[in-house]
């Protein structure tokens, strides 16, 4: 059945575009086939469909449990809805409109994915994705294919069978679009659902379960804790129980343990336990070691100690420095933060009055700078999905008064989403896992002078407080760490 779905997958072309209004939606099909899923509360027959234009040739809807098409033409398509993925095929030589009537949808419902290949509509998108992004939340995404009329083929994103890598074969990622359908090649069946926030593929994790860590002083003002809670401020619960104060929680990809500096007598030394406080377990005992971060595969850790960058496994052993000359007036390096894709590390560069950032190649052990601003640039985090990297900043101010930033990967394009001048700041930043959210910890009006955990949307919008001042200082928030996203171009 395999072959036969690639041979017909080969055989159609498709290509399509919509804007929608209100009501009605507009649809302008290419010579061929094109691929289109009804953002509306469909009426129409297939029949009836086609007599809107004299061009539409047929319609198909692809059977994936029967590895086949149902056709208008051969009786065998009867029927249309919303939240499928249909070919329309027309005849006409040059681009043709037409127009579909009816109401947007409000609930599309799940959508029954197959093991192997579906054509999946897509009536509404509730978030900005593109494939392999989505492959990389959903491991059972094998592939996914978008015609592209220009290139004269699919656009193809794939997981290597072997390494499990996502591949754009084609050197191009598409991102998803209301209206359109793209066949989404299954491991196992799975249902599909883009009722919520997000595209959901299988069951939907339950919210609580994704957990925030931070430190606190509610307890002891001098003896701060680790505590967890859940995304919107809920069961805040204390997890760490030292008679020293720590700091520095970091949570790792797969949510279960976290990392963090303790601070005893002058001597800082990283500890991992589970996530719920258990199985504690003492990592390096250099008495200088700080900011631990993960790699995006769990194995292992980074960490300053103080001027140098380190790694180790995950459980202490083959602790390795890696070999950074630090040139010209850079005395130190500090608050290392793995790329996703795992190639980097992005770290904070100090000068003796100055700080920037900069990134290791983990493979050469090389290092390059990033920033160039004036000031202090630190805190630097990824966005899981490897395209952005949020750090502090009081390049605008000379009062040492800090704003929060983002850049591209690449250092360009430095955009301020935040405008609270706070003197007291995160130290690094921590985004979730859809690359939406960004969580951070500052000392704001109203705060009564202490640190508190604040949530922003990624481009700075909606900002919330999840802590309250009443707590004293709460800081140092982390969600799970980026998990591996391993992208490559042919």
């Amino acid at each position: 059945m395999k072959n036969k779905l690639v041979v017909i997958i080969a055989i159609l072309v498709t290509l399509f575009s919509a804007a929608f209004a209100a009501a009605d939606q507009s649809i302008t099909l290419k010579p061929g086939f094109n691929f289109i899923s009804f953002t509306q509360s469909i009426s129409l027959t297939p029949a009836q469909l086609k007599d809107l234009s004299p061009f539409i040739e047929d319609l198909y809807l692809f059977n994936a449990s029967a590895g086949s098409f149902l056709s208008l033409n051969e009786g065998t398509l009867t029927a249309l809805a919303s939240a499928k993925g249909y070919i329309v095929k027309s005849n006409c030589v040059s681009e043709i409109s037409i127009t579909i009537p009816g109401s947007l949808i409000s609930l599309a419902g799940n959508v029954s994915l197959k093991t192997g290949f579906n054509l999946a509509g897509f009536s509404k998108m509730p978030e900005t994705i593109k494939f392999s992004e989505l492959m990389t939340r959903y491991s059972k995404i094998k592939g996914m294919y978008k015609w592209n009329a220009a290139a004269g083929a699919f656009l193809q994103v794939i997981r290597n069978a072997s390494s499990g890598a996502i591949e754009q074969i084609d050197g191009t990622d598409p991102t998803m679009k209301a209206g359109e359908s793209y066949f989404i090649n299954m491991a196992e069946d799975q249902p599909l659902n883009y009722d919520g926030s997000s595209i959901v593929i299988g069951d939907a994790p339950a919210p609580s379960t994704v957990k925030i860590a931070f430190t606190s002083t509610r307890g002891d003002s001098n003896l701060s804790a680790i505590y967890t809670m859940n995304t919107d401020g809920s069961s805040q619960t204390k997890i760490s129980n030292h008679d020293f104060a720590v700091h520095s929680p970091v949570i790792s990809p797969d949510g279960s343990k976290v990392a963090y500096v303790s601070d005893s007598s002058s001597q800082y030394n990283i500890y991992l336990m589970n996530i719920d406080g258990s199985n504690v377990k003492q990592l390096t005992t250099d008495g200088s070691s700080f900011y631990p971060a993960w790699s995006p595969d769990g194995l292992k850790l980074a960490y300053a100690s103080p001027t140098e960058i380190w790694t180790m496994n995950a459980d202490g052993t083959n602790k390795t420095k890696l070999n950074i000359t630090l040139t010209g007036s850079l005395s130190s390096l500090a608050a290392p933060c793995w790329s996703p894709d795992g190639s980097k590390i992005a770290v904070t560069g100090w000068h003796s009055a100055s700080a920037n950032i900069h990134l290791i190649n983990v493979a050469t052990q090389t290092m390059t700078q990033l920033s160039y601003n004036v000031g202090i640039n630190t805190g630097a985090s990824w966005s899981p999905d490897g395209t952005k990297i949020a750090f502090a900043s009081d390049q605008t101010s000379s009062t040492s008064s800090f704003k929060i930033y983002v850049m591209s990967a690449d250092g360009k394009s430095q955009t301020q989403l935040t405008t609270a001048d706070v003197s007291q700041h995160s130290l690094r930043y921590s985004w979730s896992a859809d690359s939406s959210k960004i969580l951070f910890s500052e000392s704001r009006a109203g705060d009564n002078n202490y640190m508190q955990i604040y949530m922003m949307n990624s481009d700075g919008s909606n900002v919330i407080r999840l802590t309250d001042p009443s707590t004293k200082n709460n800081s140092s928030p982390s969600f799970p760490a980026p998990s591996k996203i391993a992208v490559t171009s042919r």
